[in-house]
């Protein structure tokens, strides 16, 4: 039975080969197999340029290299042409390559989200096939008339435009357009900050009122659709008279016979374009043979991932991936592909992420957001507002690749989500007849409970279960829980190894919290209707700048992953957020350290006039203090907690006198001997260092054992303001 089990797999295996023969033999006149379906997507899309009458070349702003080698077996000097960038395409590929960024993925709620209403419904809104529509957008650039442009409005309209900005949006904006790069995070969308951005985005931005300055930017030309095929057909002329007529990696394999679907027309009518598209062939012809078959069909699921190649296969080549080359079994840096050009992914992820943004901008007042996920949008609005400019464009898009359908689909319909983070929105409540959105952020159900039953590993794995699963997960997680990660093995270690193909089960420290690309606010309980707990929730916010949001991430990461000293005793507890106390608790520890980092700066600026001394928080004018420290900063310890904040702050005002303190009548002994009594100890020589130190006001977190410490010296001192030790906002 073992045997028999493993040679299906190996049949399963050799059909699915043979039917990809038949199918792309049969519907895309591609002969032969490419070592990937994106590889198909390449050869694809330049026979589409070719049967238009364009040269991929041409198209791609490509030339050919002659480079000459020493031949070590025969001696002498020989010649190989090469496919490489055109020169002023070269000389801006790096810039390019930066503006190259991709989706916008958000999550702008956390928890179950609230029910106002009976009937209250979600709704997971998605882009209909949005890179292949956005790829047909792209008319060839003209590199040699590229224009350096420092004027905001230059971004305006359809053009090809990539720029560095500094930016600011109206305050009360919700969802800002222009994206931060962060280099441990991805794409950050703060009120302000300095972004690297494409035409579409800048347009958006002006049009929401923000305020931008271009520090870098350029735009490029859209080549003359003359120029085009006259250059297309001079090439074309030239290789059926050259016997090695490009053969090879980058061009489709020799004996391709493009097969046209009988309703395309070769090249489509321009419309009146200055240029030509060249992947509007491609589109059109991907998009039109997805809808011969049915949604859940092999050859429409087939179409879609060589429709969807394309996109991937432009940006190939230029964020320094590595993949094992099965020639030497060595790793190396993932080159370009047939069709690369940095420029042309750039614009397309882009404007992709314009139109996501514009329909996020124009959502009516109260809505409720879930999350954004590239090209979806999970949302309490039923009919979107595509009325604004992106939107418009990307409809005309639509109406020349698949003419009478719609720029959006409704993929899911529910009465209730759970959100985590990005990429984490679970169903708390389904509707009768609908699949739940069940978006797992990474985590993979396990199949050990089936104990091998087929029936019931099938039946994990509807999405009904699935949903249930992750809910469970979700309201139960405890702080530092460890699961199992499966994931198969990678190519290198079956090849390097002679290993058969094996899941891999890893340990890995379960993550279902906020991941906090936005601000929390308005936190509160909020009820999990299909499993009647309660579980904590808030809305979101943008960061004012990015900054300030890394700053909140990694000290949310300290405090969720708490802290052991060297004996692997908890110094500080690792925490989930789940319920108010939690929220209590992390907005404390916030408050702290964040609140350091304000007076830090604080102290800088001032510190930039003078550098001796800087008036304490609070004190009256003239009472200046000399620090004893660098920035004067007042940080809890591991060994004495945010207690040790406040007991130390009221060391500081009781030796200056201040904040209520004018008439304290203890000497500095018997005032340590009045707190170590009441439980606090303090040795006499903290009391003459406090006095010495600088006195800052709202250091102190309302934790419980801060609150108790202050009903205590406030009961001793009456005229005490303890609200000056306190964390505001």
């Amino acid at each position: 039975m073992f045997r028999a089990y493993g040679l299906r797999d190996a049949e399963i295996a050799v059909l699915y080969v043979l039917w990809v023969l038949w199918f792309c033999d049969r519907y895309l006149g591609i002969k032969g197999l490419s070592a990937t379906a994106s590889g198909l997507s390449v050869r694809l899309v330049q026979l589409c340029m070719r049967r238009d009458g364009v040269h991929p070349d041409v198209a791609l702003n490509f030339e050919k290299v002659r480079r000459w080698r020493w031949n070590e077996v025969t001696g002498r000097p020989t010649s190989q042409t090469q496919r490489a960038p055109t020169r002023v395409r070269g000389w801006f590929e790096a810039f390019f390559a930066d503006v190259y960024m991709g989706g916008r993925n958000e999550c702008y709620w956390f928890g179950p989200t609230p029910m106002p209403r009976p009937g209250y419904r979600l709704f997971d809104h998605d882009l209909a096939a949005c890179y292949v529509v956005s790829l047909a957008g792209i008319m060839c650039f003209d590199y040699e008339r590229i224009e350096i442009a420092r004027d905001p409005e230059r971004f305006r309209g359809h053009v090809a435009g990539y720029a560095e900005v500094e930016f600011r949006f109206p305050e009360g904006t919700l969802y800002p357009c222009l994206a931060v790069m962060m280099e441990k995070y991805g794409l950050w969308y703060p009120l302000s900050g300095i972004a690297l951005a494409t035409a579409p985005e800048i347009e958006l931005a002006l049009e929401m009122g923000a305020e931008i300055t271009i520090r870098f930017g350029v735009v490029i030309p859209w080549k003359s659709r003359e120029a085009v095929f006259a250059e297309s057909a001079k090439r074309l002329r030239r290789e059926k008279t050259k016997k090695d007529a490009d053969k090879g990696q980058w061009l489709e394999a020799d004996g391709d016979v493009f097969v046209p679907a009988p309703e395309m027309q070769f090249p489509p009518e321009s419309h009146g374009d200055v240029g030509y598209r060249p992947f509007e062939s491609g589109s059109i012809y991907t998009r039109a043979m997805r809808l011969k078959f049915d949604k859940k069909s092999l050859p429409h699921q087939f179409m879609k991932l060589v429709g969807n190649g394309v996109y991937g296969k432009t940006g190939q080549g230029f964020k320094g991936k590595r993949a094992l080359d099965m020639a030497d079994l060595k790793y190396r840096a993932i080159g370009p592909s047939g069709i690369s050009e940095p420029a042309v992914a750039a614009l397309v992820s882009g404007f992709a992420r314009a139109v996501l943004g514009e329909i996020l901008w124009k959502l009516p007042a109260g809505a409720l957001v879930v999350s954004a996920t590239t090209d979806g949008l999970l949302v309490d609005v039923e009919k979107l507002d595509l009325t604004g400019t992106m939107c418009r464009r990307f409809q005309v898009l639509v109406d020349r690749i698949a003419p009478g359908t719609g720029m959006t689909e409704l993929k899911h319909l529910i009465g209730q989500a759970v959100a985590g983070k990005t990429r984490l929105q679970l169903t708390g409540l389904a509707i009768e007849g609908q699949e739940p959105v069940v978006a797992k952020g990474g985590i993979k159900v396990p199949l050990d409970s089936a104990d091998g039953d087929e029936e019931k590993e099938r039946a994990l794995m509807r999405p009904e279960n699935q949903n249930r699963f992750m809910l469970d997960l979700f309201a139960n997680r405890q702080p530092g829980q460890i699961i199992k990660r499966a994931s198969l093995m990678s190519l290198g270690e079956m090849v390097l190894n002679d290993w058969d193909l094996q899941t891999l089960d890893t340990p890995v420290r379960l993550n279902m919290e906020y991941d906090f690309k936005r601000r929390p606010v308005d936190a509160r309980m909020v009820r999990i209707e299909s499993l009647g707990v309660e579980h904590l929730a808030f809305a979101t916010v943008p960061w004012d700048n990015a900054a300030e949001g890394e700053l909140a991430r990694m000290l949310f990461d300290r405090w969720r992953e708490g802290e052991q000293d060297k004996d692997g005793n908890w110094v500080r507890p690792a925490h989930c957020l789940k319920t108010m106390a939690d929220w209590g608790d992390w907005q404390a520890f916030y408050g702290l350290y964040a609140g350091n980092h304000q007076r830090r700066a604080r102290f800088e600026a001032l510190q930039a006039g003078s550098d001796v001394t800087v008036k304490a928080d609070g004190a009256d004018e003239g009472q200046q203090k000399r620090l004893r420290g660098p920035t004067g900063q007042v940080y809890a310890t591991a060994r004495t907690g945010m207690l040790g904040t406040a007991i130390r702050t009221f060391l500081t005002a009781y030796g200056q006198r201040a904040w209520g303190l004018e008439g304290a009548d203890l000497s500095q002994a018997k005032l340590a001997a009045w707190l170590t009594e009441a439980g606090y100890p303090v040795k006499v020589h903290d009391v003459k260092n406090a006095g010495r130190s600088q006195l800052h006001e709202h250091v102190s977190p309302a934790t419980p054992e801060v609150m108790a410490f202050l009903e205590v010296v406030k009961a001793r001192f009456p005229g005490l303001e303890t609200g000056r030790f306190l964390v505001t906002g």
